[in-house]
């Protein structure tokens, strides 16, 4: 999946890990795949679950708002046969076309409501989703550099913006494993035998 944020990728890492490159005598570069990090943080696949549940509750509530939307198309399509009915006298007919023109105003009113609702949900959807992403680059940033530190190099490069870095470089593996340490255990679940039906007497 490519992230929009690459960038922010790029400069967090870079600005992360150089921050004791003036105390150290020699240039050292490692490269990590911020992207692959950010993919495989277990943060980051609860958040994503987190989201798609959110998402499918917004998605049944817009199909009940359309059902809606729905109901009203017909009771409007009732009321304008009923005005057309040539049985019916002036009052009548006038009678039918106000009302006719009161639920036409419901359906244009349930349409816009339907369409506000679609535009906020996918606009604080996607600012959830965004305000994780950034804390979760800060962290990932935060333990590459404490791993660079440890292994006394002095400048960390993201893979996604080089065009070629040899994997001897990488130390994305390392990373991707302290990320992960605290990763809760899967849960348990235990599965109770079907009891098996006494045998027929013969």
């Amino acid at each position: 999946m490519t992230h929009p944020f690459r960038s922010v990728f790029t400069a967090l890492a870079v600005a992360a890990a150089t921050v004791g490159l003036q105390a150290q005598p020699a240039l050292k570069v490692a490269t990590v795949d911020m992207e692959q990090l950010f993919e495989k943080f277990y943060k980051t696949e609860a958040q994503q679950t987190k989201l798609r549940e959110d998402e499918k509750k917004a998605q049944e509530l817009l199909q009940s708002m359309v059902k809606e939307r729905e109901a009203l198309v017909t009771q409007a399509k009732e009321l304008q046969e009923q005005g057309s009915n040539a049985l019916l006298n002036d009052e009548a007919r006038k009678k039918a076309e106000g009302e006719l023109q009161k639920k036409v105003g419901e359906v244009r009113a349930k349409e816009s409501e339907i369409q506000t609702f679609a535009q906020q949900t996918q606009q604080q959807l996607r600012a959830i989703f965004g305000q994780y992403q950034q804390q979760a680059v800060e962290e990932i940033s935060k333990i590459a550099t404490e791993i660079a530190k440890k292994k006394g190099i002095t400048v960390v490069l993201n893979q996604g913006v080089l065009v070629f870095a040899d994997s001897a470089y990488s130390i994305t593996d390392e990373v991707l494993t302290a990320i992960n340490k605290d990763r809760p255990a899967p849960a348990i679940t235990i599965s109770t035998p079907a009891a098996t039906a006494p045998a027929a007497k013969k």
